[in-house]
């Protein structure tokens, strides 16, 4: 069974802003930073001689110490997670554009195999030449629908 790789806080947050979108991301890293920044230059309460409240300023300084770091560290794997997220989605636009505009190409100028080819008989599409495989007529060739299997439509060759 394959092991999936051990990945740290950082990576793993990196990896989840990635999946939203870039401007998410960005301001996922600002109200982090703003947050823990609020946290973190909070004054802390001295300490008092009585045990009962020492737990709780303990605690509170944990959290304090905790935002001082995570202040910086969550906001960069947030904006890191966003620029993966807009490299992301350039990448997808321009693979969109360039098959847009090869279909756009293709639609212009038919090509010579298609230009000279009967249309189907059942959906209209420009057919193509095949050759048959199996049987007693293999070997010859017949037209036949470009979205086979969805369409069976075909004609003898000429």
């Amino acid at each position: 069974m394959a092991r999936r790789r051990q990945s740290g806080f950082f990576e793993d947050l990196m990896e989840l802003v990635s999946m939203l979108p870039w401007w998410a991301g960005l301001l996922l890293a600002l109200v982090s930073y703003l947050w823990l920044h609020d946290v973190a230059t909070q004054p802390i309460t001295p300490s008092s001689t009585d045990i009962k409240q020492f737990g709780s300023a303990i605690g509170q300084q944990l959290w304090v110490t905790f935002a001082i770091y995570l202040q910086y560290i969550i906001p960069a794997a947030c904006v890191f997670g966003a620029s993966i997220s807009a490299f992301k989605q350039y990448k997808r636009s321009e693979y969109d554009q360039s098959s847009f505009s090869d279909l756009d190409n293709d639609r212009a100028r038919p090509s010579s195999a298609m230009a000279g080819s009967p249309g189907c008989p059942v959906c209209g599409s420009p057919m193509v030449r095949r050759t048959v495989k199996k049987g007693g007529r293999a070997g010859e060739s017949f037209w036949g629908c470009p979205k086979y299997p969805g369409c069976r439509g075909t004609r003898a060759t000429t």
